[in-house]
Formats: structure tokens, C-alpha cells, sequence
């Protein structure tokens, strides 16, 4: 067995911030580049949290714009839903993740499609009753391959456990290029598909 690296408290605080990319080097990234910086950061931080909720800005820009400065954020939806290098789903919390790293949330994913919760219950129920709309989804995903999951639909029903806003067939659309939608019934139903 190896012995313990012991290192100083003041060397473990520099390690934390360069690792998080809050030390001076950070700003090496430039945001001239944005999708190659953003791509850097989210390399290094692995995901950042979604929190819609603003004091300033969203969560997911303010720490972006902390580790590379200015940037277009046009550029992180473009990374998300034109580029396909990032998608949305729930890590520790409702986050943007790496692409390159679905394949360690698709267990978990799977796991709970066939799970017998009651949340899970309801969405096969809801989607065996929905059957038009699951088989519109399936041929967009057939046609134009992995999507948000904000998919606009001309006619989406109340997802599963969610009241209605009116009648069971209303209208229902999601901004395609938004993180953390309304209802996260999308990205929990895919999987059962």
C-alpha cells in the first residue's frame, strides 16, 4: 500500500480552485472561442447544474462566465441542441452533462423503465394510452436521430401526475432550445420507448 500524499492546507485550496478552473489559469480560456471553451470547462466540471431561477443570471451561465468570462450563450444552446455535445438530464441535480458521458446515465435510465414505482407505472400507462404521440416520437428520433427532449408536438396531452390546464388534448409546446423544460415527463419517458 502506498503512503498517504499529505500536502498543505494552503496547496489543497489552489488545488481545489484550478481544479474547478476558479484560479487565475482560467481565464487562459478564451472566450473567443465560446463552444471550445464552454467544451473545456464542462470537460473539467463533468456537468453543471440547471437552476432557472435567477438573482442575476441562470446558474449554468453565471458558472461558465465565471471560468471563461463574456461569451455568447447562444453558443451553449448550440453545443446542447445543434452540436449534440451536451445534453440535459438529472445528475446530482437537473444538470447539462457531456454527450461523451450518456452512456454512465443510460443504466440508470434503463433500470428505471423497468422499475415498478408508481411514477413509472403511471408514464407506461400514460404512453400506452398516448400511443400516437409515442409513435411520433420514435419516427423523429428514426428520422432525425437523438433530440431534446423538448420536442414540439401540435397536440400533447397532460403528462402523467400533472393536472391538466385544460382539456386533455390542449395544445402543448416546450421552447426547443431551453434548458430544463416545464415538465420533465420527456426525459423520463424516452427510456420506455
Amino acid at each position: 500500500m502506498s503512503a498517504a500524499l499529505e500536502i498543505s492546507l494552503a496547496a489543497a485550496r489552489r488545488l481545489a480552485l484550478r481544479k474547478q478552473l476558479l484560479d487565475s489559469r482560467a481565464r487562459a480560456l478564451s472566450p473567443a472561442e465560446d463552444k471550445a471553451a464552454m467544451v473545456r470547462v464542462f470537460q473539467a466540471l463533468r456537468c453543471i447544474q440547471i437552476d432557472p431561477i435567477r438573482a442575476v443570471e441562470r446558474t449554468e451561465l453565471l458558472v461558465l462566465w465565471s471560468r471563461i468570462g463574456a461569451f455568447d450563450p447562444r453558443a451553449l444552446r448550440e453545443l446542447a441542441f445543434v452540436d449534440k455535445v451536451l445534453f440535459e438530464d438529472w445528475a446530482h441535480c437537473a444538470s447539462i452533462v457531456l454527450m461523451e458521458d450518456y452512456p454512465l446515465f443510460l443504466h440508470g435510465k434503463r433500470a428505471y423503465a423497468r422499475s415498478d414505482g408508481s411514477y413509472a407505472q403511471r408514464m407506461r400507462r400514460w404512453l400506452r394510452q398516448n400511443d400516437a404521440l409515442a409513435e411520433h416520437v420514435k419516427a423523429q428520433l428514426a428520422a432525425r436521430g437523438p433530440l431534446a427532449p423538448a420536442i414540439s408536438t401540435p397536440r400533447l396531452p397532460t403528462c402523467p401526475g400533472r393536472p391538466a390546464a385544460g382539456p386533455a388534448d390542449a395544445a402543448f409546446s416546450i421552447p426547443a432550445a431551453t434548458f430544463w423544460y416545464k415538465d420533465s415527463f420527456g426525459a423520463k419517458a424516452v427510456p420506455l420507448f
